[in-house]
């Protein structure tokens, strides 16, 4: 904690020029300053800790058949410990993907000589969602 506040103490005298030994322009300056403020950072993060994110990038290839109007499928778990996991694991949160396709009936192209008319039904549209501990992390509508 003295090491802190004698680092912040330095800065304040360079910034308001008070120091015995003052960089000779302004390049010099700002490396003093990021060097200070470097480990200003790293002594504080000792109190109060740190944090690290990792990015993953996981591709899915779905097959989807023209009858199915509602698809639900595990795609991973995610653990905050270990990261992206097997559907099959026994730690960590489901992500799933939903899928929701609506359609409209309309008459059907070949209609028969008797009898009323026959309609077939056509998929208009698409709703794709991805969620994660019962929150929409990912929303797409589209027409068909």
């Amino acid at each position: 904690a003295k090491q802190i506040y004698r680092i912040r103490e330095i800065r304040m005298n360079l910034l308001a020029g008070d120091a015995e030994h003052m960089p000779n322009d302004g390049k010099s300056m700002e490396l003093v300053l990021n060097e200070l403020k470097k480990q200003e950072k790293a002594l504080t993060s000792m109190f109060v800790g740190s944090t690290t994110t990792k990015t993953h990038r996981k591709s899915f290839t779905v097959s989807v058949s023209d009858t199915d109007r509602a698809i639900q499928l595990p795609l991973i778990k995610f653990s905050k410990e270990q990261g992206p996991l097997s559907p099959k694991a026994n730690n960590g949160d489901m992500v799933t993907l939903n899928i929701i396709r609506t359609a409209e009936a309309v008459l059907a192209p070949e209609q028969p000589k008797k009898g009323g008319p026959v309609y077939e039904d056509k998929l208009t549209s698409s709703k794709t969602t991805i969620t994660y501990l019962n929150k929409t992390i990912y929303e797409k509508t589209c027409a068909l």
